[in-house]
Parts: structure tokens; sequence; C-alpha cells
């Protein structure tokens, strides 16, 4: 999306205005205010209703790739409704401030109080201007109280009042917040603090007086059940911020028309329209006489009359034809499925009439140069109209997949998703059309690749069973988090024959056997290694072999293929289908809370014998289950969603089948740590690569976030890699194994915690030494192990993290790929992101020598003799640089 979006707005000359709510009514009033005269970029969960060839949407869960976008945004208005919108916003900062983008930042006066620490961060910037905004009287789906007030007294000349007429009030009208936006952004105003609502009324009794001045007749009712509210006073409002700010604070009511005129403009809303008695006999108005002129057709007339009446016809059903097919392709952007299938029918059916019209028009107007462009609209229409019909054909078919479809109609849907991509990509290729772009989702190419296996995977042939571990990321584990359930899914014929929760505590009882665990689960967790413990290895598919052999001697069970999902995976599921209501446990789980809500009711009331863990579990996905056939369209959803959560790790799959792992692990969908083919003597490959395991036996990781610093010397063949680790929780430290993979026979250096040296030893792995009794580790010493593997090698130590605080832990090591000569001629970088985690900003120099010129694609900045790339480790990173000598 992040090149399309640098292309379009590149052939744009308008400039770049980003609009930041997750207001749909604030969305499209500033839409319809300035799309005509610059182009808009949307941060935000839906965009708006309306659209434009020049307007642009990124949402909010990815608002990271804002640093990174190329052109510059002019201007800015931010504004937070809710506390979520704080989430991210960093990255937006970092580009306002980047691009010294005049911004007006707008928080909501009403809780002003819980956007203190972003005024804080913003006030500084003199390009940022932070404001204060308050009701907007027009908006009709407002639940405040004042608004509710205004509409009762306007259409009922009555207020009720229950002991808060002295509260404060903060209206605006639509228009006149328009102005202040205007004012703040294009004007020369001083840096302070702005409010964008009227300097009076202050209070409730007071906009009533203004309010008993226009409708004199105006009712008054107390409310005496109710006890008096307590609230803060716009004058206790403003000392607060100016000593927390210090910041002037200016009102604009100069440039307003004010409260008054405000109300008026509701007065005249049908709600107050009256009609006065008619006189008897007298008419509201009569029709005027009209002098009809006799004529006698004749045939040129009849013949330019039909063709007049052929073409309005064409034309009526052409424009609404487009109007439904762009609804369509709207539906689809916001993945609204159901809606694009109705809206993309009807595009159709209408479209048939002028279809055959335009297919004449085009060929004639084809052999015409000048013409091009007219000729290029129609064939993008008539093109355009038959994708979507495709589309919305496949939406249908596909929907009835929860039902069990035929491998007959299973195929069908195969070959019409790939008619669908490839018809679509010949159209890009001659024009870049934003519509078929947003039609053909990035992602699309990856689900059709993975959809010409799911006849396999989904029982049409034989069979299949699958294992299913369900990771919990917030205890973090190398290949996604710790395995506290599993699942046991037999598929046939494209249908769930059964889907069975177990709890992995009641597996790992029926253990027997020993298998000796990695030194660091014996030496720091139990003796013995339980399908729990069996994701430690660093590569999914050598884990997903162990874990499906101890679960096979754990139930008798033998899987064909294992699934590792994490809590990511069913926070998307819940984006999708919304708030799910789960009646036994009395609750609504939505996507904001349900990682909350599992970790209370799943491990914090957990105890040996328990079946709370599975029970939610299977309330949660049978609820889910019920969603999909109540909502057939969201498997269209999940299944555009499921490339971008395998390729950030949120998923992994392993398959016996060599044939169909191949095509997985090309698609990079298998978690495997590739080793690089270096057969080519001209290129530096290099390698990077950190992995924690949560041995503290806690869920702390959710409150974990970090950062990654790598620097690569050609010079002196030496690397440097840092990670940066912030503990935001009250009551957890963060005991980890951090190991780092770096180019096979580097040599570690030395050591640096927060920046200070630190002595390490090697790491005691013999259990015959640290189990016995006289065993005490020198707490002083960093033990560090070295591993090969992979054709890497692998260094390895536990770090403690304690709450509330910031480590960074720095290797340097000798790197033997590291050596530009004559002969090289290109770096490559493989930068590999750990499964379960979250996107992580990161940070690569590679120092050369100054003889030396270099080029590459993604690459963020050149110096002389350094090269600096800034990125989120989202999926695994590859970059290729080239070198000439000077």
């Amino acid at each position: 999306m992040g090149k399309l979006l640098s292309e379009e707005i590149t052939e744009s000359k308008k400039p770049l205005f980003l609009i930041y709510t997750s207001d749909k009514d604030f969305q499209n009033l500033l839409y319809s205010e300035f799309s005509e005269k610059l182009s808009l970029l949307f941060v935000s969960d839906c965009s708006p209703e309306d659209d434009s060839e020049e307007t642009y949407h990124i949402k909010k869960s990815d608002q990271n790739l804002l640093p990174h976008l190329e052109e510059t945004i002019n201007y800015a208005v931010v504004i937070f409704s809710e506390q979520k919108d704080k989430e991210g916003i960093e990255h937006l900062l970092t580009k306002l401030r980047k691009d010294s983008t005049k911004t007006a930042f707008l928080i909501p006066a009403a809780n002003y109080k819980e956007y203190i620490d972003v005024l804080l961060e913003v006030k500084a910037d003199t390009n940022i201007i932070p404001a204060l905004y308050g009701d907007i009287l027009e908006n009709s789906s407002s639940e405040g109280q004042f608004l509710k007030i205004i509409r009762m007294a306007l259409s009922k000349e009555k207020i009720k009042l229950k002991g808060n007429d002295l509260s404060p009030v903060f209206p605006i009208s639509k228009r006149d917040f328009i102005t202040c936006i205007k004012q703040l952004l294009f004007s020369n105003m001083s840096h302070a603090l702005y409010y964008l609502f009227y300097k009076k009324p202050q209070t409730l009794l007071s906009a009533i007086h203004f309010l008993a001045r226009l409708e004199p007749e105006l009712e008054f009712e107390m409310d005496h059940e109710h006890p008096m509210e307590r609230f803060e006073e716009r004058s206790t409002m403003d000392q607060n911020l100016s000593d927390k700010l210090n910041l002037r604070i200016y009102y604009l009511d100069k440039h307003l028309k004010g409260f008054s005129h405000a109300v008026e403009h509701l007065e005249a809303s049908p709600e107050k329209t009256y009609m006065q008695p008619l006189e008897n006999g007298e008419r509201r108005f009569s029709f005027p006489k009209i002098h009809i002129v006799k004529f006698t057709p004749s045939v040129s007339l009849a013949l330019f009359s039909a063709l007049a009446l052929f073409l309005t016809l064409n034309l009526i059903s052409g424009v609404l034809g487009i109007i439904f097919l762009k609804s369509s392709i709207h539906a689809f952007e916001k993945n609204d499925f159901g809606k694009a299938k109705e809206k993309g029918m009807i595009a159709k059916t209408i479209l048939s009439i002028p279809i055959p019209t335009l297919a004449v028009t085009q060929s004639a107007i084809s052999y015409l140069p000048f013409m091009k462009y007219a000729y290029d609209t129609l064939n993008l229409i008539t093109k355009t109209s038959e994708l979507t019909t495709v589309a919305s054909s496949l939406i249908q078919k596909s929907g009835e997949m929860g039902k069990g479809i035929s491998k007959k109609d299973f195929e069908k849907i195969l070959l019409d998703s790939q008619y669908l991509y490839h018809s679509g990509s010949r159209i890009l290729l001659s024009q870049n059309n934003r519509t078929v772009s947003n039609l053909l989702k990035p992602q699309t190419a990856k689900a059709l690749s993975l959809i010409t296996i799911m006849p396999s995977l989904l029982g049409y042939d034989s069979e299949k069973e699958y294992l299913i571990l369900f990771m919990n990321n917030a205890e973090l584990r190398p290949t996604g988090g710790f395995i506290g359930s599993v699942g046991r899914l037999i598929m046939k014929n494209g249908k769930i024959k059964e889907f069975v929760i177990q709890d992995v505590y009641d597996l790992d009882g029926q253990l027997t056997r020993h298998f000796e665990p990695h030194y660091i689960v014996r030496r720091n967790l139990q003796p013995h290694l339980y399908l729990r413990d069996s994701n430690f290895d660093l590569d999914f598919q050598r884990s997903a072999s162990l874990s499906a052999m101890i679960y096979n001697l754990e139930s008798g069970n033998t899987p064909d293929g294992v699934v590792a999902v994490d809590f990511n995976f069913i926070k998307k599921i819940l984006e999708i289908t919304g708030p799910i209501e789960l009646k036994d446990y009395n609750k609504i789980v939505n996507a904001d809370n349900s990682l909350d809500f599992l970790q209370e009711t799943i491990e914090d009331k957990f105890f040996p014998g328990s079946t709370q863990k599975k029970d939610v579990l299977n309330a949660l996905f049978k609820s889910i289950t019920l969603s999909f056939e109540n909502h057939p369209e969201y498997l269209v959803s999940i299944a555009l969603a499921l490339p971008e959560l395998l390729e950030e790790k949120h998923i992994l799959l392993s398959y016996q089948n060599n044939n169909i792992q191949s095509l997985l692990s090309a698609l990079n969908f298998g978690g495997e740590i590739k080793i690089q083919d270096e057969s080519n003597k001209d290129i530096i490959y290099d390698i990077l690569g950190f992995n924690e395991a949560n041995i503290g036996v806690n869920k702390v990781n959710k409150d974990i976030s970090r950062s990654i610093f790598y620097q690569a010397d050609l010079t002196s063949r030496l690397s440097k890699a840092k990670i940066s680790f912030r503990n935001e929780s009250e009551k957890n430290d963060y005991k980890t194994y951090l190991r780092l993979i770096a180019p096979k026979n580097s040599t570690l250096i030395k050591i640096r915690i927060d920046g200070e040296e630190v002595e390490t030893i090697d790491a005691v792995t013999d259990p015959r030494i640290y189990e016995a009794a006289n065993f005490s580790p020198d707490r002083n010493v960093l033990e560090v192990d070295r591993e090969n593997d992979y054709s890497k090698t692998i260094f390895g130590t536990v770090v403690e993290v304690k709450k509330n605080t910031i480590m960074s832990i720095e290797f340097e090591y000798t790197n033997p790929t590291l050596f530009l000569e004559n002969t090289k001629d290109s770096y490559r970088l493989s930068a590999i992101k750990q499964p379960g985690t979250n996107s992580t900003p990161v940070v690569f120099n590679v120092l050369f020598s100054k003889d030396f010129s270099a080029k590459g694609e993604g690459i963020g900045s050149f110096g002389d003799g350094n090269i600096k790339i800034e990125n989120d480790l989202r999926t695994d990173l590859n970059y290729k640089i080239s070198f000439t000598k000077e």
C-alpha cells in the first residue's frame, strides 16, 4: 500500500492533508470541506463514506508506516475522541516532526484530563498547535447531556434539569468548527492553546438563557430525584491547563458566527417548521398556464427523439451502474464483503444495459489518438464491472464453505480466484488504477498461492488431522509463546468433522518417557521435556516435529500437520466478527479486551485439575463458529487476513507432505530460519536475529516492548547488535533467555548492559554440575553459551529486566563475512523476526570504505561511507546493497 500511496500522491500537485480521527462524523465533515482543494490521507480504522481519486487511507494498525512515507505531509488535523487514539501516536508524531507539518492537534474539552500527557508531548513543537474542541451542535448521534437538552428544547419546547445547571458546556457549530481549523492551519496563529468552542455561553444555565430568548414559550422542569452533580468550572480548567502546559489560552470567537446563530440554524430544522391554517378556498399556489404549440412530427424529429431517449437511458444506466460499482469497490476496501456482493450484483444488472453501447463506442474511438483517455476510461469501466461481478460471485460461493461445499465447487472457486487476480493484474500493467489496486489487495497473491493447496489441507482427498498449538505470547517462547492449550482438528471434505480443545497439562500428565530438554529448561523450569515446552527450538519445523511426537505419545493421535497460533490470531478474528457474547461468563469479548479477559480467566484462576482453560476457549470458538454461520462473508475476510498473519508469524504451519511444506516454506509461512545460499563469492551474506524465551513463569510479555540497533562495519569485520527492552509491568520482572543469531564462525568479543561492559564466562550446561548440591552460580558474571546451528552461530545468555525499567544488551562480535573488496559487489542482510512478537523498531547501520559508493532499494539514507536503514520488524526483512569502486 505504501508504494501505491507514494505513486499516487506524487502524481497529484495538491498539498497533502493528513486527517487522523476515529470519529466517522469528523471524517465526513473534513472530507466534504477539503477534498476539492487538497489530497487527503485518512489515518483511521475506516475510510469516509464519500471518496475520491485523491483520497487515501491507512489503518491505525498500520500507522507505523507513516515515518517511511516519502511524500511530505503539508497539513494535518489530529482529533482524539477516545483513549485508544493514543496507541501508536509516536509514529505519527515522528512523521509530522520530520516534515515540519502544520498541525492542529485537537483534544475533547469535556475530558481533557485524560489527554494531558499528549498535550505535554506536543506543546513544544511550534508547528503543532494544540486545541480543545467542544460539542458539535449538529451532531445528531451524540449522547452528550448538553446536546440532548438542546434537541429537547427545539423539538418539545421543554427543558428538564437535574441540578447541574451550572455545569460547563462547550458548544460549537459545524461551520464554526471548520472555520477554527482553517484559522489554525492556514493563518499565522501564535503558538498557544486554542479553544474550539464559544467563549459564551460557559454554563448550561447561560446556554438556556440564550434558548429562552429565541423561544419565549420554553418550559423548565427540575428533576429533584437526582443529587447535585459535581463538575469542574471552565475557570478551573483554564488554570489547570495554564499551569501544566505553560501556554497562553485563546478563543477564536472573533472569527466565528457564534452560539446564537448556530442555535437559530438548528431551529430551522423540519421539527420546527409549522404551517399556517388556510383560509376557506385559499390555495397555497397555482399552476401557471402553459401554452402548448401544435406541430406535426417529422421522421427526422422522431429519429432524433428516439436517439436522445436511447442515449439518455444509457447515460442514466451507466451513471447508476458506476455509482453501485464504486459502492461495491468501497465495500471491498473496507472488507464489507456482504455489501460488496450486493452492490456488485446490482452494478452488473444495471451496467448490462449500457455495456453494449460502451463496447461499440470503445471500438469507434479507439482509432482516434486524441480520444485515448476516453477509450481507456470506458475500457476500465467494462473490465472493472466484469471483475466486480466475478468477485461478488466468488464471495457468494466462498461464504457457503462454512456449511461444506463439494470438491468441484471448491475448484471452481479456485479458478474464479485465479481469473480475478490475473485479469486485474493485466489491467494494472496498462493502467496504474487505484480502483483495481484496491480490488486486488496486496495479500491477494499470497492468498491465491495458499488456496491452491487448500483442497488437500481441507481433507477433500482424504481425512486430515491437525495438532493446533495455542501459544500464549504474553509468555514469549522461541516460536511464539508458551503452549497452554492444544486442539485436535479433523477435516473431511471441506468440513470440520471434529474440533476439541484440551489443557496441555492434562496431556503432559500422560507422558511416561523422558525427553531431555534444553539446558535452560532443565536448569530453570523442570528436568523433563513436556509438550508445553516443546517449542524451544528457534526453527518451527524442528520444534513442530518434536511437538507432534510428544503429542502422539501422550494422546495416541498422529497429526498430518501442526498449526501454531498466538493471541494476535484470536484478536484478528474478533476484529472481523466484532464483539462476541459469552453468555456463560456474562462477558462481551472484543478485539481490545480479549487478551486481558482470556489472561484473567485462563491463567489467574487456573489450578491443577481445573477445566477453566479449555472451557473458556471452547466457549469462545463455538461463539466464533456461530458468527461465521450467520455471516459467511467473514470467511473471506479471514482468508485475506491469513497471509498477513502468516508473514508476521502469528500463525505457523508445518505439514508432513514435503510437496505442500515446500510451498509453505517458499511463502515464508513455516517459521524457518533459512540457510542462505552463500555460493556466490561476490556477495557478502549477513544475518541478524534476536530470540527470547520467557523463563520467569509469568505473563509479563504483554508489558514488554523492544527496539533493535545493528551496525555492520565492512572495514573491520565487526558487528554490534543491541536490543533494548522496556518493562512497563508494575509487578513482574522479565527473566528471559536471549539468543542472538549471527553469521557462521562469528566470535563474541564483549557484551555491554546499559552501555557498561560486563564480565562473561562459558555457560554451565552440564546438569551434573548445576544440579549438584554445592553448585552456586556467580551472580557477578554473565554466563554465555555458543552454538553452531542452521549454518549460523548463536549466542545465548539469561538477562533479567526489572519491573518499570529499561535495559539494553549489546553484543559485539567479529563477523567473518564482513569483508568488502574489489571482487565483492553487494551486501545482503537478512533480519529475522521472532514469532509471537509485535512490530519492533529497527535501525541498521552499514559502514564501508569511502573508496566505494553504494545504492539499494528501501534504504533510508546514505552518508559518506555510511548507510542508515530504519524500519519496523513486522516480518523478516531482506536488504541488498550494491557497491561500486569509485
